[in-house]
């Protein structure tokens, strides 16, 4: 469907979709990114490879960091070097998606002498700690080579983190799903991430809590679900049904993603029981196997599915469990509703958009609290 996964975005390296058009007899296919811009037919032939790879390389964007339940309010920068000996001119502009972020200004311009660099703030603010869950604001950038005016256009996502601290745990925690331990710590609300929008809470709705000890990471997840789509007895790892999952990344700081580096572990319900499989683990290998080192305790209360989890260190690791310590996670809950319906499919999941568009695992970065 398009070059090889390890080609430029701009002339179709993955990750990308493909969105085909049928009418009757009639087909036309599309190249699609990830972000959701279509991506021309001769995008190849009109944009010098090396001339992206150079302006690819030289822009640089500062994080917000985004703390659960706050806003921000700072400036960022961009930060442009010219790798080549002709001069470059350009222009620079942010495109907001909502009113939930603020900028001082969202465009401006630059000139670049013979291996020159520069750098253009910008004052970003947050109205609502909500920004940080939907999309982030998209810088296009449109370098101009030279004499010969050649131009070249990349588009950027704001790096966006999400940061949140960890407490740690009064006493100590029984994976029972009755939450007994979990008095004051507040729920964190996930969001819908993909997928159709929920009719209702009832129809789905999830929230996590969090804390740890030494040696010990612990997660508490309620769910909401009407219809309730259950694996078969003999299941090993399903996402066509009702399932929630959990990635941890011991590995990331900030917005670097290592692709391959998350421990990924996968729940949902079987006819008989529970289950909780490992998918992907970084450091050891017989991947998609029990994880039958993190306790996990399920109760069912008034309509809502609690499932309390207990990492041990040697489940994350080479993680830490202390205070201090810091690394990148979710928490997803998908929902099929079954074959009655088999179009409806929804996942929330903790963190908002990937750090930038062609980021394939969102995530926040958490510390744990002393």
């Amino acid at each position: 469907g398009g070059p090889d996964s390890t080609e430029l975005p701009e002339v179709g390296g993955f990750p990308h979709w493909l969105y085909v058009s049928v009418d009757g007899a009639q087909y036309r296919v599309a190249v699609m990114h990830t972000r959701g811009d279509s991506l021309p037919a001769d995008a190849v032939r009109r944009q010098d490879r090396s001339l992206i790879l150079a302006a690819r390389q030289a822009i640089d964007i500062g994080t917000v960091h985004g703390r659960a339940g706050g806003n921000f309010d700072g400036d960022i920068y961009v930060s442009l070097k010219n790798r080549r000996a002709a001069a470059v001119s350009g222009r620079l502009a942010w495109h907001v998606p909502d009113a939930e972020w603020k900028f001082d200004r969202t465009w401006g311009r630059y000139n670049l002498s013979s291996y020159g660099e520069t750098k253009v703030d910008f004052h970003v603010r947050t109205t609502t700690p909500a920004a940080f869950l939907g999309a982030a604001p998209r810088l296009s950038v449109e370098h101009t080579y030279g004499n010969d005016a050649r131009a070249v256009e990349l588009t950027y996502g704001l790096p966006v983190v999400r940061n949140m601290e960890i407490p740690p745990a009064a006493r100590r925690v029984v994976a029972d799903g009755r939450l007994d331990e979990w008095e004051g710590i507040e729920p964190l609300a996930l969001v819908n991430q993909l997928g159709s929008e929920p009719a209702s809470e009832d129809d789905l709705s999830a929230s996590v809590r969090m804390m740890w000890s030494p040696k010990r990471f612990y997660v508490a997840l309620e769910v909401k679900d009407d219809i309730t789509t259950l694996a078969s007895e003999n299941a090993e790892g399903e996402w066509d049904v009702d399932n929630f999952s959990l990635t941890f990344d011991p590995f990331v700081r900030d917005r670097h993603y290592h692709r391959g580096s998350r421990y990924e572990y996968l729940g949902f319900m079987s006819t008989k029981a529970t289950r909780l499989y490992l998918l992907s683990d970084p450091v050891a290998s017989g991947q998609h196997r029990p994880a039958s080192n993190v306790e996990l305790g399920v109760m069912r209360r008034n309509g809502t599915i609690i499932y309390e989890l207990i990492f041990d260190d040697a489940s994350l690791s080479p993680l830490a469990l202390q205070a201090g310590e810091k690394f990148a996670m979710n928490v997803l809950v998908g929902d099929d509703d079954g074959p009655r319906q088999p179009e409806e499919f929804t996942l929330l999941a903790l963190a908002g958009k990937g750090a930038t568009p062609y980021d394939p695992w969102p995530h926040i970065v958490v510390t744990l609290k002393p």
